[in-house]
């Protein structure tokens, strides 16, 4: 089985490129027995997400300065 520090390695990669076989069915086990790296990899589901939707709603605005998209970014939920 997968270590927690092997899962978080991995973890960023198996979002775009699900693995499969056998190093799928060990990430998979470990994500359902470990809660801390089922969390990790969720953080990363939200800002991979996050960040999509920004990018997005940025590009779909008429001139997009450094300024605005720095305030757009500010104003972001999550921002603290």
């Amino acid at each position: 089985m997968l270590s927690c520090k092997e899962v978080s390695h991995l973890a960023s990669d198996h979002l775009d490129n699900p693995p499969r076989g056998w190093a799928g069915l060990q990430f998979k086990m470990h994500l359902m027995i470990c809660g801390p790296c089922r969390r990790f990899r969720q953080h990363l589901v939200t800002s991979r997400d996050t960040a999509a939707r920004l990018a997005r709603q940025l590009w779909q605005e008429d001139n997009d300065t450094a300024t605005r998209i720095l305030d757009k970014i500010d104003e972001s939920p999550g921002k603290k």
